[in-house]
């Protein structure tokens, strides 16, 4: 392909953007290396005019092109900062959101299997019923750990970290714990559950959630607490009842789960739109 061929085909191309206003780009071509001068209106232009490198025969792409702002299109300092913080605010929102609604996602599934385990199965031994806590409260603690790492106050990381803290220590715990018996496992795992969804429900207002988020978060709290209330009043319960009351509130926990991941990759979906659309 002869050099005139080639630069025939990227200003076809450039020619047949819609994003790029191509009239004041010239283009030049020596070994395949294409070289683009001229003048563009935006820096979202200058970027598009990249893509020249899809055309076939293109070895790489000299972006030379100087950004000058029409006049009509200028905007004060402070506006144009607020826009720029903005955009910045929104890349950083799209990983954020996908990270949370992985991890509430593989929490809400794995509860939701550990806690049909623990209902169809109640007659398990207490070593197997123990194992299963662990699990959970380790997948409470990865997801409480990535929540806190997307927040961007202290406070909230402070209290997710803390949440994610108390759920590893109360799995460690319950593993490590030689001759753990029924009556002990109860209590342990009743002021786990009235602590943590206390946590909760606090940290879900101090986030600064939308109400929708708020409102689960609130409900999946408000069963924590109730778990460990009910194993408070009747410790004596016996493995059979506790399996069995433990499973039900895994599965709750777990459609909770699944429900804020939905909405965390809705919002996130909603950011990665806002940050790529035209400013």
């Amino acid at each position: 392909m002869t050099n005139e061929t080639l630069e025939r085909d990227v200003a076809d191309e450039l020619r047949w953007d819609p994003k790029i206003a191509s009239e004041g780009i010239a283009v030049s071509v020596d070994k395949g290396i294409v070289t683009l001068r001229g003048t563009v209106g935006s820096f979202r232009q200058k970027r598009e005019a990249k893509r020249a490198e899809r055309v076939y025969g293109v070895a790489d792409v000299n972006n030379a092109l100087d950004v000058r702002v029409l006049t009509a299109h200028r905007r004060e300092d402070a506006e144009l900062r607020g826009e720029v913080l903005h955009a910045l605010v929104l890349d950083a929102l799209v990983p954020m959101f996908s990270s949370v609604s992985s991890s509430l996602l593989w929490r809400g599934l794995l509860a939701i299997a550990i806690g049909i385990v623990s209902v169809a199965w109640p007659h398990i031994t207490v070593g197997a019923f123990v194992i299963l806590f662990a699990i959970y409260a380790f997948l409470a603690a990865g997801s409480d750990a990535a929540r806190a790492f997307s927040s961007d106050r202290a406070g909230p990381v402070a209290g997710y970290l803390f949440l994610a803290l108390l759920s590893f220590v109360a799995g460690l715990i319950a593993l490590l714990w030689p001759g753990l018996t029924v009556l002990v496992l109860t209590i342990w795992i009743a002021a786990w559950a009235f602590v943590t969804g206390i946590m909760e429900i606090v940290l879900s207002f101090w986030q600064g959630e939308t109400a929708g988020e708020r409102a689960m978060w609130t409900l999946g709290g408000l069963v924590s607490i109730a778990l460990g209330v009910v194993l408070a009043l009747r410790p004596d319960i016996g493995a059979l009842s506790l399996a069995t009351v433990f499973g039900l509130f895994s599965i709750i926990a777990g459609l909770s789960a699944l429900i804020l991941s939905a909405q965390a990759r809705r919002v996130g979906t909603i950011a990665g739109r806002l940050a790529n659309s035209p400013a």
